[in-house]
């Protein structure tokens, strides 16, 4: 699966950093972005994220250099957030819950059983950009790509058929997806909160 097309909006902003800063020239240095993410090496997201790499590289002859920063070794998309609100940090591949820390709104797109298919979800973002754009804005950021990662999924240690089952269950929830915790609680259920790399 190829989500190039995601990143579309990567390279265009590459290439419009090169020429607003007008690094044409031979010889200059490149720009280097630094793009942190949770997502670890091997996986298709990190894949596809060299190939835009790549592609930045070529679209602007080597001015624009993306350094990708795989498996939190930037930290976890809290402080990535932090260190990009501060400028510290030139972007991050985030999920939703990483993304919700800089823009609430963001919410809405894994609220449980809201949207049943990656076509709606383009939809919805689609609809939402221009609110979005400007909430980005406000928070500093600016939206360079999207692209699926999947559904949530529960998954467990022993069968779970009725609700007295999740009774007896200790439930990971990510302690920065107030989304799922609230989830959970709707249906009862206390959860153990932990950040993603625990």
């Amino acid at each position: 699966m190829c989500f190039m097309r995601r990143f579309r909006g990567l390279v265009a902003l590459a290439a419009a950093l090169v020429s607003a800063s007008g690094r044409e020239a031979a010889g200059a240095e490149p720009i280097v972005v630094r793009i942190g993410t949770i997502a670890p090496e091997g996986t298709t997201w990190v894949r596809e994220l060299r190939v835009a790499a790549r592609a930045v590289e070529q679209r602007t002859g080597g001015a624009v250099r993306l350094k990708p920063y795989p498996g939190a070794v930037l930290g976890d998309e809290r402080e990535m957030v932090r260190q990009m609100t501060l400028g510290r940090l030139e972007g991050a591949m985030l999920t939703t819950v990483g993304l919700e820390m800089a823009v609430p709104a963001m919410q809405v797109f894994h609220m449980p059983l809201l949207l049943d298919s990656f076509s709606e979800v383009d939809r919805a973002i689609e609809t939402l950009r221009p609110m979005l754009a400007g909430e980005y804005a406000r928070a500093g950021l600016v939206d360079a790509g999207t692209g699926p990662i999947g559904s949530v999924r529960v998954f467990s240690t022993a069968p779970a058929t009725r609700m007295a089952d999740l009774d007896r269950m200790r439930i990971w929830a990510w302690v920065d997806d107030p989304v799922q915790r609230q989830f959970f609680g709707i249906l009862g259920q206390k959860t153990v909160p932990l950040s993603l790399p625990d």
